[in-house]
């Protein structure tokens, strides 16, 4: 009986709280306009920060290499160098075998052997390379992918970009078609086309002409018998945050494979891309408590606002308030009555910023490059700084009405 006495005090308090609103309109507009730009300008900065930070996520998983280590044969530099490399090996099946065996934190390593060929005057890219690979950096948009039975059996099949296709076939069906490579005919089974970031076509105006056509590596050893040794190793890791350990491993393991010869070298565009992707997080991360930070001044104003009003409305009801106490209300009853009208009125302004947040969002979302995102938990923290808002400047007038002198108050 307690509580649901206790449950009705509160809902008397908020209904207070709204019969208040109702009766001045228009000063509580004025006192709610703080809140409600607040509110509204926090779901706005935070939803274009997340979409930024998306966007920016996304296109850096289409550059990739983010989780990959490039090792590439080196080419001397001076003369004792070529005496020392002709001695050493360059990179071999047994090299790839030693960083899986050997290394940790390594997911897999893909060997790769290139060859450059002419056709029509173009230079046109031969590359060894597995069908995983080849699905990191492109999309297949005909036919069918490598098999593993192509692979094994070393059928002579091979897949083409677009642009490859364009020139051998000026823009007709490639797939089930023959290019003649090095005195060998391949079948065309797909077609292949560069992820790019379609989505954010603002962002970027270059177009490289890609004429490349990947077959089995299999069946690059066993066709085009120019290129003996890979021309790089593609190491996929598990934690980008091992990759100077992993360098360092891979190093000290393919010096000794190769006669204790630094014949190669390890890009670390890999790395460089994920700092400065770090780094471009951190800024908007600082950014984004910066443009917070300015919007809550919003939210300060209209605490402000709602202090101002609440103190009004103590003397307004003075004598309701001594008529309370002199039967029987509490100082903590007229504190908690005072307070759920002061948080009654900052809920409302919250909640009304929030839906005139969504409202701005979805109407100005066309105009940007990126998709802006209005995340639940963004919009329940804007509601919970507006509620905190109305506990921090409603406590004061709060604990000041409770304090009141019934005698006093009755005198009013």
């Amino acid at each position: 009986m307690n509580k649901i006495f206790k449950l009705s005090q509160i809902w008397e308090s908020i209904y207070s709280g709204l019969i208040e609103i109702y009766s001045h309109k228009l000063r509580s507009f004025l006192t709610l306009i703080g809140i409600v730009f607040g509110t509204c300008s926090i779901l706005i900065v935070v939803s274009l920060m997340n979409g930024a930070k998306l966007m920016i996520k996304e296109i850096f998983e289409q550059i990739g290499s983010v989780d990959r280590i490039y090792i590439y044969n080196k080419l001397p530099s001076n003369e004792l160098e070529k005496k020392l490399f002709i001695k050493a090996k360059k990179l071999n099946k047994n090299d790839v075998k030693l960083i899986k065996n050997l290394v940790p934190n390594i997911k897999e390593v893909f060997p790769h052997k290139s060859y450059t060929y002419v056709y029509k005057d173009k230079y046109i890219g031969l590359y060894g390379t597995s069908f995983n690979v080849l699905t990191s950096n492109y999309k297949l948009i005909k036919g069918y992918n490598f098999l593993d039975i192509a692979n094994k059996y070393h059928y002579k099949v091979c897949i083409i970009t677009q642009d490859t296709a364009n020139l051998y076939f000026n823009k007709a069906n490639p797939v089930g078609k023959y290019v003649n490579i090095d005195n060998n005919l391949f079948l065309i089974i797909g077609v292949v086309k560069q992820k790019s970031l379609s989505k954010y076509k603002s962002l970027h105006t270059i177009s490289i002409e890609d004429l490349s056509v990947f077959i089995p590596l299999s069946v690059f050893d066993s066709y085009i018998k120019k290129i003996k040794n890979f021309n790089y190793l593609e190491v996929v890791i598990k934690d980008i945050n091992n990759y100077e350990i992993i360098v360092n491993d891979i190093t000290r393991i393919l010096k000794l494979a190769h006669n204790n010869v630094e014949n190669f070298y390890i890009s670390d565009f890999g790395k460089e891309v994920y700092d400065v992707y770090e780094n471009i997080q951190k800024i908007i991360k600082n950014w984004n408590i910066i443009l917070v930070s300015l919007a809550s001044i919003s939210l300060i104003i209209g605490g402000i606002g709602i202090l101002s009003i609440m103190l009004i409305v103590i003397n307004e009801r003075i004598f309701e308030i001594g008529l309370r106490k002199s039967v029987g209300a509490t100082n903590l009853e007229i504190f908690i009555q005072f307070l759920n009208e002061s948080i009654t009125m900052s809920s409302i302004g919250g909640v009304i910023g929030v839906l005139l947040g969504i409202v701005i969002i979805s109407k100005v979302a066309k105009f940007f490059p990126f998709q802006l995102i209005v995340s639940p938990t963004g919009i329940i923290l804007d509601i919970f700084f507006a509620i905190t808002i109305g506990i921090v400047f409603g406590y004061y007038p709060a604990k000041k009405a409770s304090n009141l002198s019934p005698i006093e108050a009755l005198r009013f």
